[in-house]
Parts: C-alpha cells; structure tokens; sequence
C-alpha cells in the first residue's frame, strides 16, 4: 500500500485540488498502488528523494514557484517533417519549443528533480487521429480508437513498445532486456516480465547505458507503468508513463561487462485535448548515473539532455513509422 506520504506527493503531483482532475488522481493513487505491490523493493522509489521537501517540490511543478523552480532555458528544435510524409499544414516544419526546469534545492542524495514540457499544435497535421494513432501508439504501446471525437483503447498492441523505440532514438541506450519480476534475471519470456489489469501495464526491464566512451557502462533496473487513457471532467484525455527503480542487483547477469548501477525515477503525463487541439507532454525525473561521476556535473547537465526528448521521438517517428 501506498504511504499517506506518498500519496500526498503523487496528489500534489497530479493537482488534486483541481476539481475536474479528482477522480484521475484517485484513479492513478489506485494505478501507483497497484504497481508498488509488485516491488521487491521496500522503498517506493529506491532513491532518497521521499521527504516533505520534496512533496512540495513535486506540487510546483505545475505551478512554477521561484521558490523551488528555476527555468533553465526554453530549447527550442525545429523537426523539419516531410509534408508529403507526415501530412502536416506547415511545408516549411514544425518548430517544437521544450521548456525545462529544475529544483532550486537538492534531494538527501544531492540530485536535483528535473522537468520538462512541450506543447504540440495537433492542428499543425492534416488528420489529427492518424497523427495521435502514430504518436500514441509508438510512444506507449497502446493503439486508442477514434470515434464521434471520443478516444477509447481498441488494443495493448506492444507493451515492450515504448522502451524498444527509445532504444532506438536515445543515442545514450545501447542495449536493453526483459527481465523477470520474481528474481529480476533476464528472461526471453515476455509473460513473466509483463503485468495487466484494467488500469494498465507494467513491464519490468533492464537498459545498459554509454553516457561516454571514457565512462563505464551503467545498467539501469525500471519497472515502468503504462496507464490506461484516463478522461477528466474537462475532457482532457491523460496517459501516465511511470518509471520506478527496480532492483540493483547484476544477479543472473550474465554479461562480463564492469556495470555500474544507476538509478531513475519518472512520471511522464500525455494530455490531449481535442478542444483546443494541444498535445502536452509533461515530465519530471529525479536519477542517480551512479560511480564516480560528480552530482553536480550531472545536475548540471540533466535539463539540457531531456530537452532532447520529444524532438528526437518525432524526428523517430517520421523516420521509421510514418
């Protein structure tokens, strides 16, 4: 079960005090519970970031207070899209403008929480279901079904999905594996690394990182959960990405390889709205690479590289899909 702590975090996290988006809280509460009673681990997150500091951290957000905040820099990269392709109404492509942000104070570890948010213009595409059927499907696994300007799911198509095309388009990731949920040992047997019920799915999985050629590899355990579309009093339709830490342990790795452990935690919320047309991708991150390399050169450098993010999965998905 959750701790009250935990969840006031997560209500915090997904404004619990906006009337319209009650039941979506309550529901992704039902969502974390159900994915923490999967965890070997007895620490939700397995990274010292559970204090009130930071459920504070957490409720700002979406608020932006000076207090806990800083804006780093808005990134702005031009996806150049083939019209012809991507049928999109801009010729000339589409400019994506990534706002990223981090914490003022540091966790007990000394990492600092890190975010992102990029609003996509779905007018900028001729068919909007044809554009959010690519981006919903390749991005969660989940193909949704389009009817009388309602979105429903139709069908879990791949719930692997969303980490093999990250595999594909974060340079950084240069192998991943399914691992099993009892001994977390890797498993060719996607069954025994996959849960679902009627809030979504969970997946456990191990990725093998090469931040630089004169650094280590680091091996990273995640548990990620994939929500169900979640549709709010406003109509707003959510889907959460969740990534918690799984075990550390390289028992049953059978690579020879000198790993070191790193750490990451992630809520990642899709929201669609089909009255004004936007897409908003949100995230915030709090991750450990681990070894030797400095907190501060890491805290340095982590706005800037989830700034990469969405326009490296849309240039992917033009690439490879469309």
């Amino acid at each position: 079960m959750l701790t009250e702590q935990e969840k006031e975090t997560f209500k915090f996290y997904f404004n619990l005090e906006s009337k319209d988006e009650t039941q979506v809280t309550e529901n992704l509460l039902q969502i974390l519970d159900t994915a923490k009673s999967l965890l070997p681990c007895s620490d939700f997150t397995n990274i010292k970031s559970s204090n009130a500091s930071d459920a504070n951290t957490i409720h700002n957000v979406f608020k932006f207070d000076s207090s806990f905040w800083k804006y780093n820099k808005t990134f702005k990269s031009k996806t150049v899209l083939d019209h012809s392709k991507f049928n999109t109404t801009n010729q000339n492509g589409i400019i994506l403008d990534t706002l990223t942000f981090k914490s003022t104070k540091t966790t007990d570890s000394s990492s600092v929480w890190a975010g992102r948010a990029t609003i996509i213009d779905l007018l900028e595409f001729e068919s909007v279901p044809d554009f959010l059927d690519k981006f919903i499907l390749n991005l969660t696994g989940l193909r949704l079904n389009y009817t009388d300007d309602k979105y429903s799911v139709d069908n879990i198509i791949d719930p692997f999905l969303h980490t093999k095309n990250e595999s594909k388009y974060i340079e950084y990731i240069q192998s991943y594996k399914t691992l099993n949920f009892k001994n977390n040992t890797a498993n060719d047997n996607d069954n025994s690394t996959l849960f679902i019920d009627d809030t979504g799915f969970l997946i456990n999985v191990s990725l093998i990182y090469k931040l630089s050629p004169i650094l280590a590899l680091r091996k990273f355990n995640e548990y990620i959960f994939t929500s169900l579309p979640i549709t709010g009093d406003d109509g707003i339709i959510s889907i959460f990405l969740i990534s918690l830490v799984s075990q550390d342990s390289n028992s049953g790795d059978n690579n020879a390889q000198n790993l070191v452990i790193g750490k990451y935690f992630s809520i990642e919320k899709l929201e669609i709205n089909l009255i004004s047309k936007k897409l908003i991708w949100k995230m915030i991150t709090l991750s450990d690479s681990g070894g030797y390399l400095p907190k501060f050169i890491q805290n340095m450098a982590i706005c800037k590289e989830i700034s990469h993010d969405v326009p490296n999965f849309m240039e992917y998905l033009l690439k490879e899909i469309i």
